[in-house]
């Protein structure tokens, strides 16, 4: 069986046949370009740890290859982040416990950093 990856939500706007015109919303993106060549090394070594942080970052789909300023362009969605305070009694904690279940369902991961979360 292949791998799962997180995949960027979108709405079809069209079937025409076996294609589909889709709609993506906005999202955070990891980008690189490459004026010779696939970008598609210096991105997965990104996504391995090769940045600052020396953090691997989940693969997600799709991946959007495109021509810009003379180069190769490739971006990736970064998966679903979220940071969640709590501040005060039991009772916080468990709704703050909630609230990160809720989005675990749709595919949000829980980040004990702000700066690292995209919710």
């Amino acid at each position: 069986m292949g791998q799962q990856y997180e995949s960027q939500p979108y709405e079809i706007i069209k079937s025409l046949d076996e294609l589909e015109v889709r709609y993506y919303p906005p999202a955070m993106m990891a980008k690189t370009k490459a004026s010779s060549g696939n970008p598609f090394s210096t991105l997965f070594r990104y996504i391995s740890g090769n940045n600052k942080k020396g953090e691997k970052i989940e693969m997600t789909t799709p991946v959007y290859m495109y021509p810009e300023d003379n180069t190769s362009a490739m971006e990736f969605v970064l998966p679903k982040k979220i940071f969640i305070k709590t501040f005060g009694c039991q009772m916080n904690e468990y709704d703050s416990n909630r609230i990160y279940d809720l989005a675990k369902k749709i595919d949000y991961f829980k980040t004990e950093n702000l700066s690292e979360a995209n919710c």
